[in-house]
């Protein structure tokens, strides 16, 4: 008489998400002929950011800067991206930039406004980097996070204490050309999820044979409910994530339009870039349903050559905001 091995632990229940699916099939070997299968989705959104670069001391005229000081310089962008993102918590995205660099991208308006409005130091922006129209492509790809690099509360549920992502990010354009190794640390403050957060998956979905044109339209099939949420006079309400993060990059730089001067154009005063550059950075994401915010500190060595690279040089604070629709 044949007997039938039970499934491994864990099998019995049915996988309600695309990331529980893929976790049965591929961790818990729930289903043996279907190992291996990588389940994935796709966005795609836009940019547009106004970035604004300047030298040490704001307030300088022309002929007060520094020696090794960069000079002014603006960008203001408006991109395209497409992002695949995989349940192993890997992703490629792709990003295409078209704008202005220099006198044309208003980075001048836009800062001088901004202290004006503030009652902050008056910059001058002499020395600026002189318009031209940039174009940049941009791809970024995010490596699985090994098993060691990852610290789960819940494999099912697909949330985590912590976890460490190695990447590289590639830039080339008019803009910049570089290319930048990473890694990204994040420590869970609140319902963690990985990076891959599966869609719901339907109970049934009926062949072409099951359908009647004549017979009444099937119920719809309910989702599971999502967590629940309690808000504030139905504003603020319970993050749907949190955690703090911290990121440490070097980067390898062939070109930077921002400190050497537009490829097309000549400017007054530029720089040779350093080739080789640091950045870190410390903060706290917060996630709603549909909108996110975050908030960094940021260090980065000296991007102009002839200054020591271990010398702490460029510190700034970043606050971002997000939606999703």
């Amino acid at each position: 008489m044949e007997s039938k091995e039970p499934p491994p632990e864990g099998c019995e229940d049915k996988p309600q998400t695309a990331y529980e699916l893929h976790y049965r099939a591929n961790v818990l070997n729930c289903f043996t002929s279907e190992n291996d299968f990588k389940v994935f989705k796709h966005n795609a959104g836009q940019h547009f950011a106004n970035l604004i670069y300047t030298p040490t001391e704001i307030t300088a005229r022309f002929n007060e800067f520094e020696p090794l000081d960069r000079p002014y310089a603006g960008y203001t962008y408006y991109s395209r991206f497409v992002e695949t993102l995989y349940a192993d918590d890997s992703s490629t995205r792709f990003e295409l930039q078209l704008g202005l660099l220099g006198r044309a991208s208003l980075s001048e308006e836009v800062q001088k406004n901004w202290h004006k409005l503030w009652d902050l130091d008056d910059p001058t922006w002499e020395k600026q980097i002189a318009t031209e129209p940039a174009v940049q492509f941009n791809y970024t790809h995010r490596f699985a996070i090994p098993r060691f690099m990852q610290w789960n509360k819940d494999r099912i549920q697909n949330t985590r204490y912590a976890d460490v992502q190695p990447y590289v990010f590639i830039e080339a354009g008019s803009v910049f050309m570089r290319a930048t190794a990473g890694l990204d640390v994040r420590v869970s403050l609140y319902n963690m999820k990985t990076y891959f957060d599966g869609p719901f998956l339907i109970s049934k979905v009926p062949k072409m044979g099951d359908l009647d044109p004549l017979a009444p339209a099937p119920e719809p099939v309910r989702k599971p409910e999502p967590p629940s949420k309690h808000c504030f006079l139905k504003v603020i309400c319970t993050p749907t994530s949190a955690y703090l993060f911290a990121t440490a990059e070097e980067t390898a730089v062939l070109r930077n339009s921002t400190i050497e001067g537009g490829m097309f154009t000549d400017s007054p005063y530029t720089q040779h870039a350093a080739k080789r550059v640091r950045t870190t950075a410390i903060g706290i994401r917060v996630a709603w349903e549909t909108w996110q915010l975050s908030a960094a500190f940021n260090a980065r060595s000296p991007e102009v050559e002839g200054i020591p690279f271990d010398e702490d040089y460029h510190r700034w604070g970043e606050l971002r905001f997000g939606f999703n629709w």
